[in-house]
């Protein structure tokens, strides 16, 4: 065998190792996945105090871009 052939046929076998270390390891990690529990699902109040929460912030988000362009355009009223 001349050495070209003997490298290609070491860099083959490395290649294979390395493919089938990662499918290994994808194995595990997808059956690590599978064994954790899903959360359970939030209560009708959890959901309502979320929607406010996210309600009250679009609020002041709104009022600060508000401010923010009335203070960039010096128009402001307040």
């Amino acid at each position: 065998m001349t050495v070209l052939a003997k490298l290609l046929a070491w860099g083959l076998s490395l290649l294979l190792l390395v493919a089938l270390s990662g499918l290994l390891g994808l194995k595990l990690a997808l059956s690590t996945l599978a064994s954790i529990p899903a959360p359970p699902a939030p209560s009708p109040q959890q959901v309502a105090d979320v929607k406010h929460l996210l309600q009250e912030n679009m609020q002041r988000l709104g009022d600060a871009s508000q401010l923010i362009f009335c203070y960039l355009h010096s128009n402001c009223r307040r």
